[in-house]
């Protein structure tokens, strides 16, 4: 059986207007814009991936992360240390790429003063 290219990419063609008329839930989508995100809350942040380097492909990666309510680790290759909260924002407003946050419905984030 011999297999015609056109055919093949009329029918492609096709599928992709059909999934484009579909109602998916996607940021920018008729579905999400008149959807509420998370309700009420706030969103807490939980970890920062931090790059210190001339491009993204030359230097170094390392992470800081909260583990539990309080304790903030910088994680940097094997080695692993305790950090405050407020090293972790000064050194995010420099070297942050990355920002993990989490959803809470808690009027406000757990912070050092707080405890």
């Amino acid at each position: 059986m011999e297999t015609n290219v056109e055919d093949e990419a009329v029918e492609i063609l096709d599928e992709d207007e059909e999934m484009e008329d579909d109602d998916h839930d996607v940021i920018g989508s008729k579905a999400s814009s008149s959807t509420p995100l998370a309700g009420a809350g706030n969103y807490c942040l939980h970890g920062v991936v931090r790059h210190r380097g001339r491009t993204p492909l030359e230097g170094h990666y390392t992470v800081d992360l909260q583990i539990g309510n309080q304790v903030w680790c910088h994680h940097d290759d094997s080695r692993v240390t305790e950090v405050d909260l407020e090293t972790v924002l000064q050194k995010a407003g420099g070297e942050g790429h990355i920002f993990f946050y989490q959803h809470s419905a808690q009027p406000a984030c757990s912070s050092p003063s707080a405890a």
